[in-house]
């Protein structure tokens, strides 16, 4: 997000996730099943933000979502950015001491 000029942060507790001013951009989750775990992530990049008029994302009330084009006024190529991300990930983890 800061590569395309977005000024996204965490929230306090207990607002999980990414965020812009008072709208959330990005997702993170985790489950745990059977002693499986499982994470994951999402970005609203180039959503349709109307399909989150019916419902109150994440169940929190008093915020709103937002994307990338709508912050920056572009569409994204989601291939592009795809890659991107996970460069990024694998830069991370190659830094990353786990002895």
């Amino acid at each position: 997000l800061e590569e395309h000029r977005i000024n996204a942060n965490k929230k306090n507790s207990p607002f999980v996730g990414i965020w812009v001013d008072d709208e959330k951009i990005a997702a993170i989750g985790i489950r745990l099943s059977r002693w499986v775990s499982m994470h994951g992530f999402a970005i609203n990049v180039n959503t349709d933000l109307s399909y989150f008029d019916g419902i109150i994302p994440c169940g929190i009330f008093d915020y709103g979502v937002t994307s990338m084009e709508k912050i920056t006024n572009n569409k994204f190529n989601l291939r592009i950015l795809a890659e991107k991300i996970a460069s990024l990930f694998v830069r991370k983890l190659k830094d990353t001491d786990i002895s």
